[in-house]
C-alpha cells in the first residue's frame, strides 16, 4: 500500500511496530519529520515527495518513483491514501485503487 500522510495525525492510522504488515507500506511525505516518525515502524518505507503538490501530480510522482526504485511495474495495482487537502494535517479521507501506468 502506499500512503501520503501530510503529519504525523495521518502517519498513526499506519500499523503499531509490533504489526508487520505481508505488504510493504511506502509512505510519501514532504515532511522530513514524518518521514523520521515512519521509519520506526517495520516493513514502512517513507520517502519524499514534492511539497505541495494536488493529487494528481502526487500520484504521477508516486508511480514515477516506485517504478524507478523498481518497486512496481505497468500493469501493477497500489492501494493509494491520501488526506484531502494536500499538505495539511488533519486525516486521511481517500482511498484509491490504481492501476499503475
Amino acid at each position: 500500500g502506499i500512503a501520503l500522510p501530510s503529519g504525523m495525525q495521518n502517519a498513526q492510522v499506519l500499523p503499531e511496530p509490533i504489526f508487520t504488515p505481508a505488504v510493504p507500506i511506502f509512505a510519501l511525505t514532504s515532511r522530513v519529520e514524518t518521514q523520521r516518525a515512519l521509519s520506526t515502524y517495520r516493513n514502512v518505507r517513507p520517502f519524499s515527495i514534492g511539497k505541495g503538490a494536488d493529487r494528481e501530480s502526487a500520484l504521477i510522482q508516486v508511480e514515477e518513483r516506485l517504478k524507478k526504485l523498481g518497486v512496481v511495474k505497468s500493469g501493477d495495482t497500489i492501494v493509494l491514501t491520501i488526506g484531502e487537502p494536500m499538505d495539511q494535517p488533519g486525516g486521511t479521507n481517500t482511498l484509491k485503487i490504481i492501476k499503475v501506468r
